[in-house]
């Protein structure tokens, strides 16, 4: 759960290299990527990808024939104006029981042929750990990433992908953090972690054992690649950002924007943002 451009395709990739979780990328795509045949991170269209096409046997005749209607439904829970409705219990029962329902037949169609301990979506939409928060078939854990608001404005200004202008970027941060911090709150702590990506490439190690009590599961496996710098394998994922064409990738520090941006631009976007900068302990 977070911004995007906070590094959560890469966190994707090194939980996916070990042997007790299974990264499917951001799956609020899925039924996108099944209506037109989008293509996997391996390259190969979903329909023929080794990894995908055994999940796609196992799901329903309708989902492959209709997916448009079930990515409409996905849609109205996930996206970000949805948000409001669960704060204020606004979505009917019913409608919310059929979300779950579909996102279980998913997620035990991936369970049925990959049987390691946990699943990782790394969808980011706060509308979706919403949404599959209700499910009772779910056991749900969030990671919420947050990145230094300079950080992403930085990887959003390249031009690969989506770009945004910084004050855009900017106000998108603040309000999708503000709610996520909002969600954070008042989420049980054994059901939700918040990391700081800053903190992941810096301390790698002291990060990686939170993570390990959160989900009390041995990740020495990633601590081990990192401390060798070894590369990673690229899960099969659905989404994510431009790194998901590499076969492999290395664990790296990247604070590229305080090199690239000067003092002044470096002052005012904390500024601007200060309101979250400051809750988070991030340094002017």
């Amino acid at each position: 759960m977070g911004a995007g451009r906070s590094g959560t395709t890469a966190l994707t990739t090194f939980l996916g290299n070990n042997s007790s979780i299974q990264a499917i990328g951001e799956m609020h795509q899925f039924f996108e990527h099944i209506e037109h045949n989008k293509p996997c991170s391996c390259g190969a269209l979903l329909g023929k990808c080794e990894f995908w096409s055994e999940i796609l046997n196992y799901l329903p005749h309708d989902y492959l024939k209709n997916p448009k209607e079930y990515r409409a439904i996905c849609d109205t829970f996930e996206y970000h104006k949805a948000i409001p409705k669960y704060l204020f219990h606004a979505f009917k029962s019913e409608d919310l029981e059929k979300y779950c329902d579909i996102n279980e037949v998913v997620l035990n169609a991936v369970e049925k042929t990959h049987t390691q301990s946990y699943i990782i979506d790394s969808a980011k939409y706060i509308g979706r750990a919403l949404g599959l928060s209700k499910s009772k078939k779910i056991n749900l854990k969030i990671i919420y990433v947050i990145r230094d608001v300079r950080g992403v404005i930085y990887s959003f200004s390249k031009k690969v992908q989506s770009s945004r202008t910084p004050l855009s970027t900017i106000m998108y941060w603040l309000v999708i953090n503000g709610v996520a911090e909002i969600v954070y709150r008042f989420t049980p702590k054994d059901k939700i972690i918040k990391l700081k990506y800053e903190d992941l490439v810096e301390m790698p190690n002291r990060e990686l054992e939170r993570l390990e009590e959160f989900l009390d599961t041995d990740l020495s496996d990633i601590k081990g690649r990192i401390m060798h710098d070894e590369p990673f394998d690229m899960p099969h994922i659905i989404g994510g950002n431009r790194i998901k064409s590499n076969k492999q990738i290395h664990f790296k520090r990247d604070v590229s924007w305080k090199d690239d941006t000067s003092a002044f631009y470096r002052v005012a976007y904390y500024l601007l943002a200060s309101p979250i900068m400051l809750l988070n302990k991030f340094k002017i």
